[in-house]
């Protein structure tokens, strides 16, 4: 600006537009003389500051849904951490660490957060799910094995207890026997074969081993019968 009204810029140090530094103040200056000759200059300060509006982006391990057998309560699932983009400096956290455990019979969420140094956030989540099989039958257990001593090598009638038996899931099923209680068992070694089922289908079985004998001459008593003591055993 000029009283005579005929100054005019002669020149500047930059031209708009300029690609100014980041995080810098550079100055500009301009320079004019009007028709006189007369001379002037200015200058300005031109600052471009950075603003980091922007959250990080997670990539989360991808979903988990691990087949176990019936029977524990929690898992070790071994996870990485998620992978975070920003260009900033970042800490990141997860709601669990790995690797747990995890309680089977329900979904575990994993939840990933990063925040820059600008306190933008972002997150992401992964599940961790169990499929529970069984495929283990049941325990069987067989009462104690029985001897019944006869006169002579002839068939004689044995009792004996049930078998039990318990398994994971908590349902066992009677599913048979091979020969019953107070039945006639032939003279030498017989086996009662005792079976059950769980809830899946699965079998357990167990052998109970029933001897029918008679004493050897010069034998034994009836409460410490040796095998060597039978005929036929």
């Amino acid at each position: 600006m000029d009283a005579s009204n005929t100054a005019m810029i002669t020149s500047s140090s930059h031209t708009s537009p300029w690609m100014f530094p980041v995080g810098e103040t550079t100055t500009v200056t301009f320079d004019g003389r009007d028709e006189s000759g007369n001379e002037g200059s200015c200058s300005l300060n031109v600052t471009v500051n950075t603003v980091d509006s922007t959250n990080p982006f997670l990539v989360c391990p991808a979903d988990v849904n691990m087949t176990i057998e019936l029977g524990p309560t929690e898992y070790e699932i071994p996870f990485l951490d998620a992978i975070v983009v920003d260009l900033a400096i970042t800490t990141l956290s997860s709601s669990h660490t790995p690797p747990g455990p995890f309680p089977v019979g329900s979904t575990t969420v994993v939840t990933f957060t990063a925040i820059d140094e600008s306190g933008n956030q972002g997150n992401c989540s992964f599940s961790i799910d169990f499929n529970i099989v069984d495929t283990t039958g049941p325990t069987v257990t067989c009462p104690p094995s029985v001897t019944e001593i006869v006169e002579s090598t002839q068939p004689a009638v044995v009792t004996f207890d049930n078998a039990t038996a318990t398994d994971l899931s908590g349902v066992v099923i009677f599913v048979s026997q091979s020969a019953q209680s107070g039945g006639v068992f032939p003279f030498g070694l017989s086996t009662v074969t005792f079976t059950f089922q769980d809830s899946s289908g699965n079998n357990g079985s167990c052998d109970l081993p029933i001897t029918v004998g008679e004493y050897s001459e010069g034998g034994s008593s009836r409460a410490g019968i040796s095998p060597k003591a039978f005929r036929g055993c």
